[in-house]
């Protein structure tokens, strides 16, 4: 166990510290001492492009040294957004092509067994065959006997009599009958019953054919008269209808050939008669084909048994049947010369064939390896598992077989068989029996005195040798181990084509200035012999291991079992091909059976290979129960008391969880066993480990132990409240772990964990029948709202994708309060957007602001009792709660991720079409069938005169599955100017935010009504265009048809719309779909009864079945004159409406979700005790097969599982026809007929033997009763209840029964609840190799040399650059390198700190990225972000490695993206979208507006976040969470941040009025805000620096032209101040590593022209700095005032400029108006070279950014 170690991945961090060289030490450096290292895992939560944690490791304030003016220590750093759910969101990746080739690996179901055998002798000793002439001497032995040393009669019994017995040697089991010298008539006698007594079971017959002539060509075998006096022959023909199919034959004659060639021709002739007369496939399934028998033959057609001798003459019978035997006679005949030992001293080798501790046992052992692995090696993978895998009789007469092939061949003899085997006689491992079978000989001589009075065992302590014990298997795993060191993992390996050229470090003097493209390549650092990298994609395929097999054979060896378990899990690791591999060669059974031993030490591999192989087949679950210590056996493991004595126990127990989970997914019994084991509590423990993978697997151990399972739901929550740990979950440091936190919340719900894409769930939490039913409600929505609510600002999409999850299962069982939330939502957005229109006169006179409200209040009035003032609350705060919950739906259907997007519009619609389908759009005064109110759009922003650049509607915009783009979704429409609402104030509060995302929502809802919602096969193939194509603005300069970019989409977009109605794949309506089409399957338990319980009545009421007649209304009238309206149009045309108030159809609503809990909580009642028989009668029945099973499983030498035991179906349960009728069905309640406040507040009724409901109210009991009984015509026509799927009821003010709905939403789609892919993604961590390095981290692999040449190359950029920085400050900043001709203005740049890139946006959506150093532009994408809003923040992130680039835009979302370069890419991806959400969700609208403004820390990946709010946000990107909220307690928005190197503990904020402020995030509440200047600048702060180098110095610059530079620490804040631009200032900035800063004039009426850029040097510096101006054209060609005056006015940016220095290089970039963008350098020709002190030159252990030494920057001079 020294050797093994299963645990967490090992990590080689490509960014690894690269720390001060210690040549730093002699130079007095105070961070001497530092060296590279690799950091390690930490379990708190994830990072980097493992699954594993990262280091957590960071610097406290202690580690910088403030008066270190040259150096800055700087954290590590670690990849931010590089992890596997960057790439997959909680998707998991297709199958590759290798694994979908990798066939089942067990037998068939119906796998044939060997039974019976006729053993067929014809020697008739003492007469030879007529064909036959013998040699003299020659081989007279026949099964070892002697024939003419006894009688012939006495021989031949004799012969019959050893014949069986080596049979039985083969295969005790069997039943051999010998059959001596036979007749014709006795011949097909006890064939035929040969195949009575076998039925369908594979039969043997065995034939010598050595006293009768040869077989014929034309397919003969001779037998004998009954008098012995001819010879008769038999007809193949014939013999195949004796014997029948399945047989396997064994032909020990000369010219055997004949008989396989003329059998093959009669079966096939056979099996075509069967096939023409059968021509029905069924019938064939059933069949055994004759030409699927199995033969072994001696010899070909052309040839004759040898007649050695020395060799027995049935010497291919004697090496089928006693191998060892024959296998020790052949060694020393061909060794004779050499061996002292003879043939018979040969035979007295001593020990047990089954006793593996004597030699002849060992010797058996040997054997039996070595033959497994030659057929192993050798045959085709089928035919192995068909030959060696499926019966023992077959595997061992075959291992035999390649034993005879040897022999035979070397007289010159060729065995044959069928199916045809490649020859193996030559094979290597041979050369390895050989050895085994030499030392076993060469010891004979000492060993057989000794034998003569003692019994023989090895490593027995008296013997009087040593070294007895052979070395075969230890040799063999050695080789495997060196297998899998020296190249196991190498299956698919990259390599390098070409050498790595690292660039010299060049001095300043060396750098040539001739020419410009000099100058750009010694500005990159990178001189032309650099070798770009070449992949090479050829995949480097090994073989697996030949040793596999011997170690299988190992596993029966307690001595060498630990060290065979720990090869075969390091094999396993290498994926899931390998896993295949070991199953297929049969290592399942022993791995499970070894779950019985009480070993400590086999724990943690038993573990490991347990997680592999149900990762790899969850099929196995089966397996696992078979043994009732199976499942207990890792659910002890996962104590808190139970100590694995492993490095990685957190890991291990992980893996418990997920064996468990496993083997409870879709598979009751499994559930049923564990949850008797105490595996809830136990999983419980592990959520409050410290390892996050353990708490994940916990977490989600949980989820698929209680899922579909009410009995478990109900303990958990009642008895060990789980909601509260759940809870606690959601904030969980790991968003692995937030995400399994919502799927368990999901399943707990009523989700659906099943693997099967069929199965989608419902039925809610209804196993809390204690709880009365509104206390049940009260629960859900006090479990939802707190995680529900922070939930959808989680920062990781996956994460929000779950939770949407558990808000469709809400939306599926409590839909009729969704409705009402829906109908008022909408009432409420038309009278906000009435009355910003009252002026256009399309208000209605009867409109009423307060509708809402006062219906909402009389419903509450109506389900109250009186004076019941807590009751009404409490309903008024369900309502809240149920409004605030569709509001975050809506808000996520415009969601920056498109999956969740996609996930938010299939709820958000089904909502809608629900609502659609309601009797609210049968209200008179109902406004559903109304156009949607024009949309106002914000005073500052004027209406669009294109209608192309109107703002798709949220349901349109969904262009399919992989073309969704939120490219151009809605303007915000800000509510917060309304004042009051006619909602209470809480709930409009709470709303603010979310309101103004969803102005589509009227138009989404009239699309939808109108059959236009959804996506058609057209939608799909639009491409996107980009948003300059479409906008009528004048531009200066017209976009070139290249400049049409796409939305970048995620690798894995694979969420899919589902429309509510039935459509086709055009998304028409399809009436056939929607007629005979079954809903999808929901959970098998829950529909089991509550569906036909809760629609036995309903189903008299024919609901329609197509969208046209369905209507969408979805009303049922009795046959008194009720109107069925089938379009909106209609209404028009309807005289007159039914008289029922708004307050009625609320109140039918939410009586119909009660009705449907009550029927929910009736059948789990019900399934539970059905459950609990069904389980218990699937248990009997499989004890029965098991024991059946187990009788015939022992004789196996390699048992395999046997068939897989399915979960009860929904037939296994008593059908309905076995209930009573009465308990079938639903009891209608009417909303007069008992006060509302008294339904919904009952425990769950029992129900007595006559299917009356005890306890119920009477008006609940005599509804149903009296409506039978005063209709003539029977229930089935008048009496209604209320589905629990989608109708809605209640009764009018006369008391009759008034039928709303009934039917209404019966044709539309079961799409919710939504189901979840991450348990499928979780179970992926178990494909990937956790024991060996990923081949990205490889040494020699590509992504591996490549980063390591990126280190060197960063290290050398930053060692040189910092040089020039020392001395830059005093030189001219004027020398012209590069102009780029983008088009578009530009006003944001961000130069990338290694690579020559150089990132840009226009004001609206575009972002590109050009190769500076070529001129060239390497991306061009669309950012997504809505019309009317623009990126306002640009930063290249993990710079170091493969860069990311992060964007955030004026609508507070921030996106990253990847792979934007394909020449540095590591995988062959195009850009795509990483990762994307809303950082800053509480926008405050004003008229001047900053959008948002960011600042990052890499070393921490830290993202501070601020601008149009009253909020500054610090993200953790790593954990993927808000760290802290910084109240801003300004009154205008914040226009630039800069923080520290400290982990942002001190943040600076300048804003729009000229304030910076000063905020210390350690301190709390409103005590975060230390400082706060607001005399120094009066006007926009454009721009608040902090130097990440040089003197780490903080500069600010504001709009009328201002620039300050500050010291925090003194009171007055600025020390010194400048006014470049007294005209007004554009932009501002400052070098990272050198102490200047730069400046731009503002374009204004009177300067438009030219901008002019100065710069100038920062403190300390010479008495007269130097000051470099240089003028830059705009390109303008009309001032401000005129009609090009669009192009500089923007909401977010002061002028249409951008200016920004390199992060090193002495470089800095200019954009202008007219879409040039100059890059110009600093002339250090005329500088004095010399450096203030001589810097070490660092080695190279300062590679990389971390721990870096913050430099000056690498120029030209």
């Amino acid at each position: 166990m020294a050797d093994y170690d299963p645990g967490r991945r090992l990590e080689l961090l490509t960014n690894a510290i690269w720390i001060v060289d210690s040549s730093l030490q002699d130079a007095g450096n105070p961070h001497a001492g530092w060296q590279m290292h690799s950091s390690g895992g930490s379990a708190s939560s994830p990072t980097a492009s493992s699954s594993r944690p990262p280091s957590s490791s960071t610097l406290s304030p202690d580690d910088y040294d403030e008066d270190d003016n040259s150096m800055v220590l700087i954290p590590p750093n670690s990849a931010a957004f590089n992890m596997k759910r960057h790439q997959t969101a909680g998707n998991p990746l297709p199958k590759s092509e290798e694994v979908k080739k990798l066939g089942p690996w067990r037998m068939a179901e119906n796998k044939l067994k060997t039974s019976q055998g006729v053993l067929v002798v014809c020697l008739n000793i003492g007469v030879d065959p007529p064909d036959m002439v013998k040699t003299n001497p020659c081989a007279i032995l026949e099964c070892w006997i002697d024939p003419f040393s006894l009688p012939p009669s006495k021989a031949l019994e004799h012969i019959g009599r050893n014949l069986r017995m080596q049979f039985e040697s083969v295969n005790p089991r069997m039943k051999y009958k010998p059959e001596l010298d036979p007749s014709v008539d006795e011949t097909r006698k006890f064939c035929i019953n040969l195949r009575k007594l076998c039925k369908d079971e594979r039969a043997l017959f065995y034939y010598n054919g050595h006293g009768v002539p040869k077989p014929t060509s034309s397919g003969e075998i001779w037998v004998f008269n009954k008098n012995y006096t001819q010879y008769i022959p038999v007809s193949l023909h014939d013999l195949q209808g004796w014997l029948g199919t399945p047989t396997m034959y064994v032909w020990d004659c000369s010219a055997a050939g004949h008989i396989l060639e003329n059998f093959d021709k009669f079966a096939k002739k056979r099996d075509q008669e069967f096939y023409t007369t059968h021509p029905d496939p069924a019938s064939h399934a059933s069949y055994a084909p004759f030409a699927d028998s199995i033969h072994l033959a001696a010899c070909a057609a052309d040839e004759t048994l040898p007649m050695a001798p020395e060799l027995p003459a049935d010497a291919f019978t004697s090496a089928l049947t006693s191998p060892i035997e024959m296998a020790l006679r052949f060694y020393v005949l061909q060794n004779q010369s050499r061996l002292n030992v003879t043939i018979d001293e040969a035979m007295k080798i001593p020990g047990d064939l089954k006793n593996r501790k004597t030699p002849l046992g060992e010797l058996h052992w040997i054997f039996t390896a070595v033959t497994d692995t030659i057929a192993w090696t050798a045959l085709p993978r089928d035919l192995f598992k068909l030959l060696f895998r499926q019966d023992w009789m077959l595997a061992a007469m075959f291992r035999n077989y390649l034993l005879a092939e040897r022999i035979l061949r070397r007289y010159n003899c060729t065995p044959k068989t069928t199916p045809a085997l490649p020859p193996t006689y030559m094979h290597s491992l041979w050369s390895s029996w050989d050895l085994a079978v030499d030392k076993i000989l060469v010891q004979l001589k000492i060993l057989l005195p000794f034998l003569e009075n003692h019994t023989f065992e090895i490593e027995q302590p008296d013997l009087p040798y040593e070294g007895v014990a052979g070395t075969f298997f230890k040799d063999h795993l050695r080789a495997f181990e060196v297998w899998l060191n020296r190249g196991g993992s190498s299956v698919g390996s990259n390599r390098l084509t070409e050498n790595l050229i690292i660039p010299p470090r060049m001095a300043e003097s060396e750098v040539p200035l001739q020419h410009t493209t000099d100058i750009i390549a010694s500005t990159t650092g990178r001189s032309k012999p650099v070798t770009r990298i070449a992949r090479d994609k050829t995949q480097l395929h090994r073989d697996p291991p030949d040793q596999l097999p011997i170690l299988l054979q190992v596993l029966l060896s307690i001595d060498h079992r630990v060290q065979a378990l720990s090869l075969l899990s390091s094999f396993c690791d290498l994926g899931p091909w390998a896993v295949h591999l070991s199953l297929t060669i049969g290592i399942f059974p022993y791995v499970a059976k070894l779950l019985q031993s009480p070993s400590p030490t086999l724990r943690p591999v038993l573990i490991y290979i347990w997680a592999r192989i149900l990762a790899f087949d969850q099929g196995c679950q089966v397996d696992l129960y078979r043994d009732p210590t199976g499942p207990d056996y890792f659910a002890k493991l996962l104590k808190d008391d139970v100590d694995l004595e492993v490095p990685n126990a957190g890991e291990h127990k992980a893996m418990c969880a997920f064996i468990l989970s496993m083997a409870c997914r879709d598979y009751p019994q499994g559930q049923q066993q564990c949850f008797a084991i105490g595996l809830l509590n136990h999983a419980i423990a592990t959520t409050r480990s410290d390892d996050y993978l353990m708490r994940q697997w916990g977490t989600l151990c949980m989820a698929i132990l209680w899922d579909d399972f009410d009995e478990v739901k109900a303990h958990a929550i009642e008895r060990l409240k789980v909601d509260t740990l759940l809870e606690a979950l959601v904030f969980d440091d790991a968003a692995e772990v937030r995400a399994a936190s919502f799927y368990a919340i999901g399943t707990l719900y009523g989700a659906s964990s099943s693997a099967r894409e069929e199965k989608r769930g419902g039925g809610g939490i209804a196993g809390l029948i204690n709880l009365e039913e509104r206390d049940h409600l009260g629960f859900e929505l006090r479990f939802a709202m707190p995680i529900i609510l922070p939930g959808k600002e989680d920062g990781s999409p996956m994460v929000r994708k779950e939770m949407l999850v558990v808000l469709s299962c809400l939306v599926r069982e409590w839909r009729g309060w969704f409705v009402v939330a829906a109908w008022a939502y909408w009432e409420e957005h038309r009278i906000h957007t009435m009355k910003q229109t009252r002026a256009s006169g399309t208000v209605r006179e009867d409109d009423d602001d307060d509708m809402v409200a006062n219906t909402i209040a009389d419903w509450i009035e109506r389900a109250s009792p009186p004076d019941s003032e807590e009751m009404r609350g409490q309903t008024h705060a369900w309502f809240q709660s149920f409004f605030n919950l569709y509001a975050v739906i809506l808000n996520l259907t415009v969601d920056p991720y498109p999956e969740v997007a996609t996930y938010a519009q299939t709820i958000a619609d089904y909502i809608l079409a629900l609502l659609l389908e309601s009797p609210f759009a049968k209200l008179a005064s109902s406004s559903l069938h109304m156009s949607p109110m024009p949309r106002v759009p914000p005073s500052n922003q004027p209406p669009s005169r294109n209608p192309a650049t109107q703002p798709r509607t949220r349901v349109t915009s969904l262009q399919g599955v992989q073309g969704f783009t939120p490219a151009k979704t809605p303007i915000p429409l800000s509510r917060t100017d309304t004042g009051e609402s006619s909602l209470t104030n809480g709930t409009a509060t709470a709303l603010s935010t979310t309101i103004k995302r969803t102005s589509s929502f009227a138009t989404s809802l009239k699309n939808l009504a109108t059959g236009y919602a959804f996506p058609t096969a057209t939608d799909k193939e639009k491409g996107e265009v980009a948003p300059e194509a479409t906008t009528d603005k004048p531009v200066a300069h017209p976009p070139r048809p290249e400049f049409i970019a796409m939305v970048p989409q995620p690798r894995l977009n694979l969420a899919k719309y589902k429309s509510p109605y039935f459509v086709d794949d055009e998304g028409i309506p399809d009436n056939t779909v929607a007629s005979g089409a079954k809903p999808p399957v929901l959970s098998e338990r829950s529909e089991t009864y509550a569906a036909r319980d809760c629609r036995s009545v309903a189903s008299s009421v024919s609901a329609p079945s197509t969208p046209s007649a369905r209507r969408q209304g979805g009303f049922h009238f009795p046959s008194s004159g009720a109107i069925t309206p089938t379009s909106y149009d209609e209404y028009s045309l309807i005289p007159s409406l039914p008289s029922f108030s708004a307050t009625d159809v609320v109140e039918a609503l939410i009586e119909e979700d009660w009705e449907r809990l009550r029927a929910r909580r009736r059948a789990a009642s019900r399934i539970r005790e059905e459950q609990r028989k069904a389980i218990d009668r699937e248990k009997r029945a499989n004890n029965v097969k098991e024991q059946e099973k187990t009788r015939q499983e022992q004789m196996h030498l390699h048992p395999q599982a046997g068939r897989q035991v399915g979960q009860p179906s929904v037939a296994q349960l008593p059908q309905a026809a076995n209930l009573p009728p009465q308990a079938m069905q639903q009891q209608a309640v009417g909303a007069t007929a008992t006060p509302m406040y008294m339904r919904g507040t009952t425990a769950l009724p029992a129900i007595n033997g006559h299917g009356t409901v005890v306890g119920q109210p009477p008006g609940h009991q005599n509804v149903h009763s009296h409506a039978e009984t005063s209709n003539p015509n029977g229930p089935s026509q008048t009496t209604w209840s209320s589905s629990p799927s989608s109708s809605f009821a209640t009764m009018d003010s006369d008391g009759p029964a008034l039928p709303m709905g009934i039917g209404t939403g019966a044709a539309l789609q079961n799409v919710l609840p939504l189901k979840s892919t991450y348990f499928d993604w979780s179970v992926e961590y178990f494909f990937e190799p956790q024991m060996r390095l990923s081949e990205a981290d490889e040494p020699g692999s590509v992504v591996w040399n490549e980063q390591t040449w990126r280190g060197s190359r960063n290290e050398q950029i930053r060692y040189t650059t910092h040089k020039q920085g020392l001395t830059a400050n005093r030189g001219s900043w004027d020398r012209s390198l590069v102009t780029l001709n983008t088009v578009h203005p530009v006003v944001e740049l961000k130069f990338h700190q290694y690579e020559t890139h150089l990132a840009m946006t226009n004001a609206e959506s575009l972002v590109s990225v050009w190769d500076w150093s070529k001129k060239k532009r390497i991306a061009c994408f669309d950012n997504g972000n809505p019309s009317g809003t623009s990126v306002t923040s640009l930063t290249f992130i993990n710079e170091d490695m493969q860069a990311h680039i992060m964007t955030a835009a004026s609508d507070g979302v921030v996106r990253i993206y990847r792979n934007y370069d394909p020449e540095t890419a590591f995988d062959d991806y195009p850009i795509e979208l990483s990762t994307a959400w809303r950082a800053l969700p509480e926008l405050v609208i004003s008229k001047r507006r900053s959008g948002v403004v960011t600042d990052w820390l890499q070393p921490y990946g830290i993202l501070v976040v601020g601008g149009d709010s009253k909020v500054i946000k610090i993200w953790d990107c790593h954990k993927e969470m808000s760290m802290a909220n910084i109240e801003t307690d300004c009154a205008s928005c914040i226009t630039s941040i800069a923080s520290d190197l400290d982990g942002a503990t001190t943040v600076l904020a300048g804003n729009a009025e000229g304030e910076i402020k000063v905020y210390d995030r350690r301190t709390s509440g409103s005590q975060m805000m230390i400082k706060d200047y607001r005399k120094q600048h009066s006007s926009w702060i454009q721009n608040l620096h902090w130097q990440r180098g040089a003197d780490r110095e903080i500069v600010s610059a504001s709009v009328d032209g201002d620039v300050h530079l500050w010291d925090i620490r003194s009171a007055t804040g600025s020390v010194m101040d400048w006014r470049p631009h007294p005209s007004g200032l554009a932009s501002m900035a400052v070098h990272d590593h050198t102490g200047v800063f730069a400046t731009s004039s503002a374009v204004t009426a009177s300067s438009w022209r030219q901008q002019t850029v100065i710069v100038q040097p920062l403190p300390p510096h010479n008495a007269t700095p130097r000051i470099t101006r240089v003028d830059f054209s705009t390109g303008l060609h009309y001032p401000p005032s005129s009609r090009s005056s669009s192009l500089l006015a923007s909401k977010y940016f002061s002028s249409p400029s951008a200016l920004v220095f390199h992060p090193h290089e002495m470089i800095y970039a200019y954009g202008g108006p007219d879409g040039k963008v100059k890059l110009t350098s600093c002339n250090l020709k005329d500088l004095d070279s010399r450096m203030p002190f001589e810097l070490p030159v660092p080695g190279m252990a300062t590679m990389m950014n971390g721990g870096s030494v913050s430099s000056g920057a690498h120029l030209m001079g």
